[in-house]
């Protein structure tokens, strides 16, 4: 059975005479957990930065929620050979390492200190002793390694070129070929207004969009089902997720494993329920689970309310990123990192405005995905 075109989206994924494949699964409607229930889950990560929102300012007064769980000792963990194990680790490991220092005025960005940054991140990530030892271990030789971006929003709310800029670095100083890079998302406008130049068949890195290219056959997990890009299943053997952090009005927020459904060509279909269960199954599908080796979080200048769209004044300056193997510890945090902001701001929760994340992050741990609870995510900050 083959797939046809998306049809045009709207607000929540609605479609106008929208066609159900046969064996498709509808989700009814559930009940939203609350604030407390979402605390008792163990997603909310505690960390001196995170509980001061940003540095010497006072948090506004906001709705009250449950406190978070007090931090880990903040200790990396050992590399094992060729990076981090298919099997889930006692503890998962999330980096937040902060410079606001790179950013400048107009958006830009500081190029060599944010590949300093990163290469710092990943190298305690990993416990390597230098940068290319870090990436090495995640990308053996040979492989070719697909970076999936996130564009839809345009320039202003999208992976920054120079983070990506900076992953080709890190990974050709380890080794790997150009030619056996590929920078990719949905289509070529996306990427080409956020800033990238489209490369399909000329030498070095390629820059691509899947423009229609998806497999004929329907993979198919819990409630999702769809036609994957052929960038994902046969244009890399490894992914790098490179979302950027923005909130979201249906999922709570639009992170790590979100990220993928700019690889699947119905995600109109998966926006029912607040993205639930939908992000988490999309996720576990083993084109994605099994290829993924590395998350790092684009928090350069995330923006807290009015998402998925660019709302010119909804960022701020974080000048972040975060990194981690396990995808579930990462959007918990980020999460965490979200709500601190909103909060800080005296804006709603998202449990309070009916888009908590906890549902599908729950999920995700339940199909055995990564972890996100107290005792089960070590958060580390540069």
């Amino acid at each position: 059975m083959g797939c046809w075109p998306e049809p045009p989206r709207g607000r929540g994924g609605a479609t106008a005479g929208e066609v159900r494949r046969p064996g498709e699964v509808r989700l009814t409607r559930r009940t939203f957990l609350g604030a407390a229930a979402a605390a008792g889950g163990g997603l909310l990560l505690a960390s001196p930065w995170l509980a001061a929102c940003s540095s010497g300012s006072p948090v506004a007064p906001g709705p009250a929620s449950a406190a978070p769980p007090p931090p880990r000792p903040a200790t990396p963990p050992p590399a094992g050979p060729g990076g981090a194990s298919r099997e889930q680790p006692a503890v998962s490991t999330v980096v937040l390492a902060r410079d606001p220092a790179l950013l400048g005025a107009g958006g830009s960005v500081q190029t060599e200190g944010l590949r300093r940054l990163l290469f710092a991140g990943l190298m305690r990530l990993t416990g390597a002793a230098d940068p290319a030892a870090a990436w090495r271990s995640l990308v053996g030789p040979g492989k070719r390694v697909g970076l999936k971006v996130n564009c839809l929003a345009g320039k202003g709310l999208s992976t920054h070129p120079e983070l990506v800029q900076a992953v080709i670095d890190g990974l050709t100083g380890a080794g790997v070929r150009p030619r056996d890079i590929l920078v990719w998302d949905r289509s070529d406008h996306d990427l080409s207004q956020a800033g990238f130049r489209i490369n399909r068949q000329g030498p070095g890195v390629l820059t691509l969009g899947t423009e229609g290219a998806y497999e004929s056959r329907i993979s198919e997990a819990g409630a999702v089902g769809g036609c994957l890009s052929r960038l994902l299943t046969e244009g890399c053997d490894l992914l790098i997720n490179l979302p950027v952090l923005k909130d979201h009005d249906l999922a709570g927020i639009s992170g790590g494993m979100k990220n993928f459904y700019g690889g699947i060509h119905n995600p109109n279909k998966l926006h029912d329920d607040g993205c639930s269960p939908f992000i988490a199954d999309l996720y576990s599908l083993p084109a994605i689970r099994d290829r993924t080796v590395l998350h790092v979080h684009d928090l350069l200048r995330p923006q807290f309310e009015g998402g998925p769209a660019y709302v010119p004044g909804n960022g701020w300056p974080l000048g972040g990123l975060l990194l981690a193997t396990d995808p579930v510890a990462a959007d918990g945090t980020a999460w965490r990192i979200l709500a601190a902001e909103r909060q800080r701001r005296g804006l709603k929760s998202l449990e309070q405005e009916g888009r908590s994340p906890a549902r599908w992050l729950r999920r995700a741990e339940e199909l055995g995905l990564g972890r996100s609870g107290p005792d089960g995510v070590r958060l580390v900050e540069l």
